[in-house]
């Protein structure tokens, strides 16, 4: 997880540009493999511009692409949000939980673990890149004490 917002902007603009760059790559990958094979290169081309209108395979996958870059930095910003309100609070520990309903192994090793903020960042908070989900990981960390609908007695989350 980031350590302050300036950070995430970093992290999110690098991100951007790998997608851009893989885009960039599979594009150049398509025409030439379509003209290798005899199709005229503005016949490559206008598949392209079909791909682009119909969310094909390659443009698909950048707009995915994009957007969970959008969706984790929001994630992002939110959870540095709350760690600046959980600063200022005397709570002292804090519950891994589970969010995905698919969560990674090392995820859900930690489900329901109670610990420090500061061993948190020392190990790994969520979305910091310790686990395989990386910064796709939606797992939270909760105030010990906190209780709600939504979590059962686990403190896995479950849907209403």
């Amino acid at each position: 997880m980031p350590a302050n917002l300036e950070q995430l902007e970093i992290i999110v603009m690098a991100e951007m540009q790998r997608v851009i760059n893989r885009l960039v790559d599979d594009l150049n990958t398509r025409i030439v493999a379509m003209t290798a094979t005899g199709m005229e290169r503005t016949a490559a081309i206008a598949v392209l511009q079909n791909d682009l209108a119909t969310g094909g395979i390659t443009f698909g996958t950048y707009k995915n692409g994009m957007k969970n870059i959008v969706a984790n930095a929001v994630r992002g910003a939110s959870n540095e949000a709350i760690l600046n309100e959980f600063a200022t609070t005397n709570i002292e520990l804090f519950r891994w939980v589970t969010v995905s309903g698919n969560p990674c192994p090392q995820c859900l090793d930690r489900q329901g673990d109670l610990q420090t903020l500061e061993f948190w960042q020392a190990a790994g908070m969520p979305k910091s890149g310790f686990s395989v989900c990386q910064n796709n990981c939606k797992c939270v960390l909760i105030p010990e004490g906190f209780e709600s609908p939504e979590l059962n007695k686990e403190g896995f989350l479950v849907r209403l």
